[in-house]
């Protein structure tokens, strides 16, 4: 039980270096698969690549080329339906009721209606598909009916060079046949990447697992669009994640609103910082003289900014498994179980303590098994952060920027370790996430205010006193400041990001060449640095009496930035380099913050301005 002062066993770092050392060799495996696919494909779509060539007075061809040769490397061509050949009068509907038309056109019609009405009995007789009986489709079925891919359009791409994606949506009444015939049929005019169209994938429900087997069997990849809601999506990244690629698009009315600068930096943001690997553009603007060239110059700029950020333009391709040997899961596990157990010992009574080691143990152990390291990694992400700042008590150290490293690296140690489990393809392609988010960043804040506002103040005095107006309004700042974090935090949190927000992040991201953290940099680690200095300085007594429920509070809020360190290192689609170096740098300006405020702070206060040895 924390009662008393603690005493750090030592074994306790020697065990948090092994713990290190161990996820880091996990992380590896992660960091050459990532360093194997870095390249992106930029792709429009035809219909955009049609509209500026007939704007500015361009063979399409012509234009597809012009775009290739700045960076685009594939085109989006979306399914035809008998409405769109009818409407550009390939087909027509006349008495009988019958279809006409081309003899190429009628053929594919045909086709189209074997694959979707298979018990339909129906041909092409002298240039009319006929479409009397008993039970025919009606004539809304029938002009909704998808006949494929348009190949004059699909013989474009081709002829360009280009990628064909392919765009299907999902009729009601699908079998598994239809699923088939239809992707075979993408494939044979050259298509092998599917992108879902409308709100659900080809398939669904029923024949979800005809197009995965479909997908696997002919070699065609899966687009799964970021920051959409479509039916079916998840289950095709949960069961063939080796056939996903990860697609970031923007509407026209999002680009509208952004500067072509942030536009440009969004697309080129989404493959370097959540392993993007198809770039859908859209015009920045749709009010041009020249539009094709104005496309040309978004493509080239969004191609240049992705180069320039240490990615590549090229053949998107699907991840690898890192293949990390499931033995050193069971290594990380038992290596930082002790570490575990030590610090949940501290909180629980000591006829505790066996059991709790014990099943320390048993988790370190049960990591051979998947389903089990996601709870070894929540209990890594929670117990790191609070043990930094018993470590940070217990040491009784003099100088603040050796304590600053000291309990910052002990929480990177915690995310290592949520690294180095959670080690897997479906981490890096977000079909699995680090789940516990809010608790694993709002537990340690809440456990070591507890255990630094016991050290520092009488809190069942303060329970039992009367509250003041000034205590009061600090309360509910704090709760206010607490559920606005909570709000912003997670892997999809609800709250939106202000304007002026925006335009400080694009500052930094000019700056920097990564943007660190917000609440890291500008508040927790500040804060942490001004509560170690005065932790440092309650320690001769001169500001116990006076200032110890404010060090407590600084060293509360400090925590802000430890667990938010950790949870950089929880977005397991990140690029763990990137994460590295966004820790790295909020780290340091925050540290500089830290003192530069601390010296005001001590200034203020009248202490001695000693922060050499402070």
């Amino acid at each position: 039980m924390l009662d008393g002062p603690v005493s750090l066993p030592r074994w306790l770092i020697p065990a948090l270096v092994l713990s290190a050392i161990l996820a880091s060799l996990s992380i590896g495996y992660r960091f050459r698969v990532e360093s194997r696919n870095k390249a992106a494909t930029l792709a429009i779509e035809i219909e955009t690549a049609e509209a500026v060539s007939i704007a500015q007075g361009f063979d399409l061809d012509e234009s597809l080329r012009r775009l290739k040769a700045k960076g685009v490397g594939a085109l989006v061509l979306s399914e035809e339906t008998v409405a769109d050949l009818i409407n550009v009068h390939r087909v027509e509907f006349s008495s009988g009721p019958a279809l006409s038309g081309e003899e190429e056109t009628l053929a594919r019609v045909l086709q189209a209606m074997r694959r979707r009405y298979p018990r339909l009995a129906v041909a092409a007789v002298a240039g009319k598909i006929d479409l009397s009986g008993p039970s025919m489709p009606s004539e809304y079925a029938i002009r909704t009916l998808s006949v494929g891919l348009n190949p004059d359009e699909a013989a474009r791409a081709r002829r360009a060079g280009l990628r064909v994606v392919a765009r299907f949506a999902n009729p009601l009444g699908v079998t598994d046949a239809y699923v088939r015939e239809t992707l075979r049929l993408a494939v044979s005019q050259g298509a092998d990447v599917f992108l879902p169209q409308g709100d659900q994938v080809l398939g669904r429900r029923g024949s979800i697992l005809a197009l995965e087997a479909a997908l696997q069997e002919f070699g065609v990849l899966y687009a799964s669009p970021e920051f959409t809601k479509i039916g079916g999506d998840a289950n095709v990244v949960a069961d063939i994640p080796g056939s996903v690629v990860r697609l970031h698009s923007a509407l026209a009315a999002e680009l509208d609103k952004l500067p072509i600068a942030e536009a440009v930096d969004r697309y080129a943001r989404a493959a370097r910082e959540r392993n993007q690997r198809i770039l859908l553009l859209r015009p920045v603007s749709f009010g041009s003289e020249t539009p094709l060239d104005d496309l040309e110059d978004f493509v080239d700029r969004v191609a240049k900014a992705a180069r320039r950020q240490g990615g590549e333009i090229g053949v998107a391709k699907p991840f690898e498994e890192p293949g990390v040997p499931q033995a050193l899961f069971v290594l990380i596990g038992l290596s930082i179980a002790p570490v575990l157990a030590w610090t949940g010992a501290l909180f629980l009574p000591a006829r505790w303590s066996g059991t709790v080691w014990g099943l320390s143990l048993a988790a370190g152990l049960s990591c051979a098994f998947p389903a089990a390291r996601p709870g070894m990694a929540f209990l890594a992400a929670v117990a790191l952060p609070i043990l930094a700042f018993i470590v940070l008590e217990a040491r009784a150290g003099t100088k603040w920027p050796l304590e600053y490293l000291v309990v910052s690296l002990i929480s990177l140690v915690g995310g290592l370790c949520v690294a180095g489990l959670l080690n897997g393809l479906p981490y890096l392609i977000r079909a699995e996430q680090f789940e516990g988010v809010k608790v694993a960043v709002f537990l340690p804040i809440a456990a070591v205010g507890a255990f630094f506002f016991a050290r520092f103040s009488n809190l069942g005095g303060a329970l039992r006193g009367p509250v003041t107006w000034g205590q009061a309004a600090l309360a509910l700042g704090l709760l206010g400041l607490l559920a606005f974090m909570i709000s912003r935090t997670g892997n999809d949190n609800p709250a939106g990001v202000s304007g002026l927000e925006l335009r400080a992040r694009s500052i930094l991201d000019a700056l920097l060449f990564v943007r660190p953290r917000t609440k890291e940099f500008l508040i927790g680690h500040p804060l942490l640095v001004i509560g170690i200095c005065m932790l440092i300085r309650s320690r001769s007594g001169r500001m116990v009496e006076t200032y110890g429920g404010w060090t407590a509070l600084a060293l509360m809020a400090g925590a802000v930035g430890q667990t938010d360190l950790v949870n950089t290192m929880c977005h397991l689609h990140t690029p763990v380099t990137l994460s590295l170096v966004r820790i790295a740098v909020g780290w340091v300006a925050g540290g500089i913050l830290g003192s530069v405020l601390w010296l005001a702070v001590s200034r203020w206060g009248q202490a001695p301005n000693d922060l050499g040895s402070s």
